[in-house]
Formats: C-alpha cells, structure tokens, sequence
C-alpha cells in the first residue's frame, strides 16, 4: 500500500480514514491538511495535487522536502512546522504564487538564496530552527512583510538590527545584496554594536566603500583587515573612544570619517596609511591632540577637526585649514624624527620653526603641550611672527636643555623668572616685541652668547646683563634707552 502511506496505516483505521479522507476533500476545496499523521516524507498523492493552494504537513517527522514539490506551483501557503527537517532545496523559489510559508520547529541551518525569488511571498516563519546566517536574497522578495525567526542563533542579520523589526533587517539584507553589486557597504543606522562585521560582509574582500555612520559602535574588530581593498570607511556618530588600530593596516584605505564620537586619541600608526587623501574628525568633544604623525602622510590633503577642544595643533591652527595644519604637525613629528636630508621643510632633528601659524595665548596652553614633550630632544625652537602675549612659564622646565629661542615679531611685554632654568640657552631673540624690561634674573642663563631685543619698549637694563660671563653678542637697536649701565 503506497496511499495511506505506511507510517500512517500504522497508526490505525481512525488515521487512514483521516487521509484518505483529506486527499479526497483536497480535490474539490484545493486545501490538504496532512498535520499529526507520523509523516517521514511528503507522500506521493500530494504531488499530483497540482492544483493545491494550501498544504499543511505540521506536526510529523519528515526530514527532507522533495524537489518534487515545485510541481505545487498554485501553492500559496505552505505549513511545515514541527518537522526535522534539516534542509529546503533550492527549487523552492520557483512556487511563485506563495504567499505564506511556515517553517518553525526544525533544524534548518541556512534557507537557499532562491527565497528571494518568491515574490509575492508575505509571511515567512522561521523559528526555533539553527539558523545563523539569512540569505541576502531574502531582501528581494518586495511584499514581505512578516518574518518570525526567534529562537535561532542568527549572527546576519545582527541581533540589533533584528530588533528593530522586519522591515529593518530586510533593508539589512538589500544592502548586502547592494553591496555584491556595487562593492559599497551601506551598514548605517542599524543600531549595530558588535565589533566584528558580519561573515556576510567580511566574506566580501573586494568591498571599496564601507558605512557604519549612526550605529553603536565603540570598536571595530580586527577582522575588518581581511577588506583589503577598502578605500573609504564612514564611522560618523558612534561610540568610538580612538580610532581602532586595525584601521592602519587597511593599507588602501583614501579616506576616514570618524566625526560625532568620543575620540580622545588618534593612534601614531595612521602614518602607515600613505595613500590616505581625506580624514575628518569633527566634533569630537574629548579629542585635544593629533599625532605629529599625521603631518607625514603624502597625499593627505583634507584634514578636519572642527568643534573639537584642540590644544595640538592649538585652534587657530585647525581654523587656518587642512594645509597649515598638516605643515604645523610635520614640523613636530620632524623635531625629533628626522627623515631625508634637511630642507626648508625638514630641518635637523631637535630643530622645530613654528614661525607665522599666527599661535597666541589666549587659551589654557600658552604653549603647544607636544611641543612642551618634546623635552631634552629640542635644541632650537623658533616661534617668531605669531601673536603671543606671554611666554609660557612651563617653557623654562620643559625645554631646560634647549640651547636657541627666537620669538622675534610677537606682543610679548616680558620673559618669565621660569626661564632662568634654561642653562643651555646660548641665544635668545625677542625683537619686534614689547618687552619694557629684563629682570635681573637674566644672570642665571650664563651659557648665552647672543641676546637680541631690538625693536621693544626698553627704558633701562639690567646692569645683571653685564654678569653673562659668555655673551658677545648684544642688540638693543630701537628701543628707548636713555642710559647704559656702567657695569655694562
């Protein structure tokens, strides 16, 4: 006996005469409700029911669907839930006229991408199954709108984004299905939070462009380095704290968005990034320095940081733009690290010009505190033609072996008692200032050779001048003396 099938013929006459009986009622209403009948496959009379409209197969223990099931084609609901079934075949996509199909309570691992092609599928129900992945695909059927897959271990799409509901992580899916065709990832506002990108993404190494604006991201997985052709990455409003180190060796990487975060660091290795042409770091509210570094990437020429609590480079650097900032940090980066021969641009090392950045006093640092680390390393420090009023008292600690200081064409009224801990300092200029007088402290920086103080407000002067045991070298021109210490 092939119809009642075996396993039903087992379960007695009340079971038979039920199937029978639904096989004879499915003829004329073209619905078959075969539920609790100890099913091991999809019987043989159901196949040639070709004009079914509703199957129902809940409630038994079939293990495989047949590919055989495609002749159904007038289906459009289909229920097998509370089956074992560990598989659906790939010719399920061609029952086009599916609008429901409910496959709750199996082991199903993975649906096949031919799900996407069920168009006027409207319900899909995928729960308690061992689901880890769905196919991007499934964002292509258009009128779905109710998908159930609680109770599966899915990692695509992100358990966040399935929160947020069907609609959302349908869009998920479209994007992933954009991005095979584009190689542009558009994972923004998902309300992700996982560091680690999906495997779906991830298995997509020639990805160029990568969004991951507005989400939740405090950190990105060093997985990410598997995109080696990625050009561009938009982190925009997050929750990054720095910018993660697995970034520098995304070694094609030509721009960097990061702005709307919590960034209070930018790690030194973004030198490595040397084809890197865009970085913007806008409101950032904790971000107050940039690493020197950064002023030695060649082919970087859009640098933003605005809204940010600067103090390196100071805020009139970073409002004079992506140029003058990018000059001012590879001044730094080269006082201490020389690189080639020595230039205009590259000085020697322990050399560090910062003339004409327009740098004042005006905030909390009077002086760049990178400049201040620099310590024993800086010999010769240039700040001239800028519009500081003061000179830092912490300069005298910091620098205490700095051995030149030129702070020529400044609004400078006088040099700080700080500075007597300067004993290396064998020339100071402070021209074109408005100095009225040099304290006799001056005495304790015996080692200096060369004074310059033309163009200032001089009235007198220190005899304590005459003490500087090695000075040969004095200019007051331009100033207001009326008389010379005889000491002097």
């Amino acid at each position: 006996i092939v119809t009642p099938p075996t396993e039903v013929c087992k379960l007695g006459a009340q079971a038979m005469v039920g199937f029978l009986g639904a096989v004879l009622h499915a003829g004329t209403s073209h619905v078959m409700v075969l539920s609790n009948m100890n099913l091991t496959s999809v019987p043989e009379v159901v196949m040639r029911q070709t004009g079914l409209t509703q199957l129902d197969l809940s409630g038994n223990s079939i293990t495989e669907l047949s590919d055989v099931i495609v002749t159904l084609t007038s289906l459009t609901e289909l229920n097998i839930d509370d089956n074992q079934l560990k598989a659906i075949p790939e010719e399920i996509g061609l029952l086009v006229n599916l609008q429901r199909l409910s496959l709750q309570s199996n082991q199903l691992k993975f649906l096949p991408p031919s799900v996407g092609d069920l168009q006027k599928l409207r319900v899909l129900s995928l729960e308690n199954n061992l689901l880890k992945d769905l196919p991007p695909e499934l964002g292509m059927a258009h009128l779905l709108e109710d998908v159930r897959v609680k109770n599966n271990p899915l990692k695509v799409p992100p358990p966040e984004v399935i929160k947020k509901g069907t609609r959302h992580f349908l869009d998920y899916l479209r994007r992933v299905i954009d991005m095979q065709r584009n190689a542009v990832c558009d994972m923004s506002s998902l309300n992700i939070n996982d560091p680690e990108l999906p495997d779906t993404v991830l298995r997509q190494s020639f990805v160029k462009t990568l969004l991951l604006a507005n989400n939740q991201l405090a950190d990105i997985h060093e997985s990410i380095t598997v995109l080696t052709d990625l050009r561009v990455i938009d982190l925009d409003h997050n929750k990054l704290q720095s910018l993660p180190e697995c970034l520098f060796r995304l070694t094609s990487l030509e721009s960097i968005r990061a702005c709307e975060n919590q960034l209070t660091q930018v790690g030194s290795n973004i030198s490595k990034l040397e084809k890197l042409q865009s970085l913007h770091l806008d409101l950032n509210p904790p971000l107050e320095l940039l690493p020197p570094s950064i002023g030695t990437l060649p082919v970087l020429t859009a640098l933003h940081a605005l809204q940010c609590p600067m103090r390196s480079p100071p805020v009139e650097v970073i409002e004079q733009g992506a140029a003058r900032i990018l000059a001012y940090l590879a001044l730094l980066h080269f006082a201490t690290s020389p690189s080639g021969p020595r230039t205009a641009q590259v000085p020697a090392s322990g050399e560090l010009f910062l003339d004409g950045f327009e740098l004042h006093s005006n905030h909390k640092d009077l002086l760049d505190p990178q400049v201040k680390l620099l310590g024993k390393g800086l010999l010769k420090l240039s700040l001239s033609h800028n519009r500081f009023n003061k000179v830092d008292p912490e300069l005298g600690q910091a620098l205490s072996l700095l051995q030149e200081l030129y702070m020529t064409s400044n609004f400078i009224r006088e040099l700080p008692v700080e500075m007597q801990a300067m004993h290396k300092l064998r020339v100071l200029h402070v021209d074109q200032n408005e100095v009225r007088e040099i304290a006799p402290w001056i005495r304790s920086l015996t080692a200096l050779v060369d004074i310059s103080l033309s163009q200032n407000h001089l009235e007198t002067l220190t005899e304590a001048i005459g003490e500087l045991p090695n000075l040969k070298k004095l200019n007051l021109a331009s100033n207001q003396l009326l008389s010379i210490p005889p000491e002097l």
